[in-house]
């Protein structure tokens, strides 16, 4: 026990003895050193520092295969959430987690020795060093379900949303006219998309550039094929009206096959409660007559 709070203990002051070693050397710079910060070379002064900030930040935020995400990754990962987060405050979340998830073993140790549990040095080592890695990749992962959840509630709006704008645009309204009307008809992710569409569109940029971004700020392979039939016929000038409801006809064919792949996967989770709980009530109702009858119960 004594060990862990040691090593605790050890961190913290590092951390610590690092953080103010950095604002004092930042409050003392002269114009050159102040230049240098700007053009991304290390001062004579913080080289080791420097190239221990740069090491550190080439895994973490420069690796594909960091569990806690590359820059670019999370950036990509914020944008097709939806969500209005900085990159900066992601990782301020991450290390937020980490520091918790240092907390929370402490606390377990310090609880484990006042109830007098033994428990092994080396797992509680353990469980610090997989706190790193783990306490990044947890945000990471939050981010990750938001991107499919928010796929997934596109995914199910589009063939309704296309069907009405094909409607719209067979009634002669244009494309942008029929956009707001499918943004007004309700409160959904995707009627929140188009309406970012149209902002786009209301200052300055083209009916093209604005669908592309529409279908770069979401992960789903339906929403990136429509806005990309729907940009090749207004290029082409194709039938606008027979393009949208051929694609909401293709895009409620993938929702169904997406059902059905999901429910073949799980097909096993559904029938536990069938076997577990469903199966023996049945039993149960069935041979309760006959028991009592034979005095048994």
């Amino acid at each position: 026990m004594t060990v862990v709070i040691a090593v605790f203990v050890g961190l913290t002051l590092s951390f610590g003895i690092i953080l103010l070693y950095q604002w004092r050397a930042s409050t003392k710079r002269n114009l050159a050193q102040t230049v240098v910060a700007h053009v991304g070379i290390a001062p004579s002064s913080s080289k080791f520092l420097a190239n221990f900030e740069r090491t550190l930040h080439r895994v973490v935020a420069h690796s594909p295969q960091s569990p806690w995400g590359s820059d670019r990754q999370l950036v990509s990962l914020v944008a097709k959430s939806g969500q209005d987060r900085s990159l900066k405050n992601i990782r301020t979340s991450q290390l937020a987690t980490v520091l918790a998830a240092f907390a929370a073993v402490t606390m377990w140790s310090v609880l484990r020795q006042v109830t007098h549990h033994s428990h092994s040095t080396v797992v509680v080592a353990v469980l610090f060093v997989a706190a790193v890695p783990l306490g990044g990749w947890s945000v990471k992962s939050s981010l990750e379900t938001a991107v499919r959840n928010r796929a997934e509630a596109i995914n199910a709006a589009l063939p309704g949303a296309l069907e009405l704008l094909a409607f719209s645009v067979s009634a002669g309204e244009p494309i942008s006219s029929g956009m707001k009307r499918v943004a007004q008809r309700g409160d959904g992710v995707l009627n929140l998309a188009i309406r970012q569409t149209i902002t786009r569109l209301e200052s300055g940029t083209s009916m093209s550039d604005s669908l592309k971004s529409l279908g770069r700020s979401v992960d789903s392979a339906q929403l990136t094929r429509a806005v990309h039939a729907i940009d090749l016929a207004l290029e082409r000038g194709t039938p606008l009206a027979d393009v949208l409801r051929a694609q909401a006809s293709d895009a409620r064919a993938a929702h169904a096959r997406d059902l059905m792949i999901l429910a073949g996967k799980k097909e096993t989770a559904m029938l536990l409660p069938v076997v577990f709980l469903i199966l023996p009530m049945i039993v149960m109702v069935a041979i309760y007559p006959g028991l009592v009858a034979l005095k048994v119960m």
